[in-house]
């Protein structure tokens, strides 16, 4: 789900999206200011999808061979086809060959995992995918937020890059960094990872949610208001 729109696959896989329409989002070839109040098939794409992500105004699906297909909002590069415009329908990401295995999109920005486990992000000025530096292959997750990014690594430990004004890189500071740092004060053997606007959380293998960011409105689940600037753990008292 995007900030106005929603999208999913059929039991084909096939991608059907629905919602605000501005920037072509929905991608059946069309603008429509009044949204698209029913599912409508995106044009162009086959079945086979292997997933789909939605970022605020634009949408993104892996095909069958890894390729990456991006529609909608492309202002800031986030379609990735170098053109910096919007895009009513899908368009080739460019520069990524065929095998990729994940993808995330939040707000304005992209990202990919390949079959190396490399990272591979665009967007947020960037129209064309570039490898994300200071990140060895083997990477197993990827999570994006509005202004930062994570992954698990081939130890499952969990990097972030981006913007750290609320900790949500969880180094323990509030300096942004543009190349990937260690999460702090987390256990081994993380399964799983997740990033909101400017908060991250992860889960260990024994099934304990810790998270750490941005926290005004209590995501973080410790029972506080306060931003964290390294992990804490969710108070789940009532699980």
């Amino acid at each position: 789900a995007g900030d106005g729109h929603t999208c999913a696959l059929d039991r084909l896989e096939r991608a059907w999206c629905w919602g605000s329409n501005w920037n072509g989002q929905v991608g059946n070839g069309t603008i429509d200011i009044m949204g698209v109040p029913a599912p409508v098939r995106v044009t162009g794409l086959g079945g086979g999808l292997n997933g789909i992500s939605a970022g605020a105004d634009h949408t993104c699906a892996l095909d069958r061979l890894g390729r990456a297909w991006c529609w909608g909002a492309g202002g800031h590069g986030q379609v990735g086809d170098g053109a910096d415009r919007d895009r009513r329908a899908p368009v080739r990401v460019s520069g990524l060959s065929r095998g990729l295995t994940g993808l995330d999109l939040r707000s304005d920005r992209s990202c990919a995992l390949d079959r190396s486990s490399r990272a591979w992000c665009w967007g947020q000025g960037a129209s064309t995918p570039s490898r994300v530096n200071g990140l060895s292959s083997g990477l197993t997750r990827l999570a994006v937020g509005w202004d930062h990014a994570c992954v698990l690594d081939r130890m499952n430990r969990a990097r972030c890059w981006g913007n750290n004004w609320n900790g949500q890189l969880g180094d323990g500071t509030e300096t942004s960094r543009p190349a990937p740092a260690l999460v702090r004060r987390l256990p081994g053997g993380l399964i799983s990872l997740a990033a909101g606007g400017a908060h991250s959380c992860a889960l260990d293998h024994g099934g304990l949610a810790w998270c750490w960011g941005a926290n005004l409105s209590g995501q973080l689940g410790d029972g506080s208001t306060l931003d964290r600037l390294s992990p804490v753990q969710v108070r789940a008292t009532s699980l």
